[in-house]
């Protein structure tokens, strides 16, 4: 007869990261006097053990949910680990729990379909909703609550809470405008990534809409960081 797995315990995972299990309790629990590189590590051995899938089952076992899943893409970004922090601080102080998936670079091919399938597997049988970060994906079939934030797609299909890209461009080059300059060079993000395109849109609309032409020797690609 096959043995039945163990289930993975927060001892399981503070040994994998060589940390304390208070260590991993206080990242679990949004607290801010954890360096960044250990919550980062944390967070990957957490993802990769599947850790938080042992809530998932245990949900299913009392007939409660109580989680919320997260999906966002490489825990490495100073971003994602500002979103965690965020959705940890919350969770904290409700009665949720919380599920993490992480789905990989957008730039990667291929981060849509991971995107879509971990948002499958976190449909409302295992979760109240699920919260997505940067999705690629233009849609998602799921049965769960599901809100994206800052998409990467121009038209999501599904709620989404959005940065003021395309205002905040516009602001700073009517400011800019407003001194006097209209030879102003912008550096744009990638160009596959949404946000990066409202940014784009806000500077051109702004040269416009002052009547100027837009250079686009002055347009040049960049990262974020």
């Amino acid at each position: 007869m096959r043995s039945k797995k163990r289930a993975l315990t927060i001892q399981d995972v503070a040994k994998t990261a060589g940390v304390s299990v208070s260590t991993v309790s206080r990242v679990l629990n949004g607290k801010d006097d954890v360096a960044s590189d250990t919550q980062a590590r944390i967070m990957k051995v957490i993802g990769k053990m599947g850790y938080t899938s042992s809530l998932a089952a245990r949900s299913m076992r009392s007939h409660r949910k109580n989680l919320i899943g997260l999906v966002v893409p490489d825990i490495g970004f100073p971003y994602s680990i500002e979103i965690m922090k965020g959705v940890n601080r919350a969770i904290a102080e409700s009665k949720f729990d919380l599920l993490l998936y992480t789905t990989g670079d957008v730039q990667k091919n291929g981060t849509a379909l991971h995107e879509q399938h971990y948002v499958s597997l976190l449909n409302n049988s295992i979760t109240d909703g699920v919260l997505i970060v940067a999705s690629a994906a233009a849609e998602f079939i799921t049965n769960a609550p599901i809100v994206a934030v800052d998409p990467h797609v121009i038209n999501p299909n599904y709620p989404s809470v959005q940065g003021m890209n395309y205002q905040g461009a516009l602001a700073v080059m009517e400011y800019l405008m407003g001194l006097g300059h209209r030879r102003i060079g912008f550096i744009s993000g990638r160009p596959e990534i949404g946000s990066a395109l409202r940014r784009l849109k806000g500077y051109r609309d702004a040269l416009t809409s002052a009547g100027g032409a837009v250079d686009e020797e002055l347009i040049k690609p960049g990262g974020f960081t």
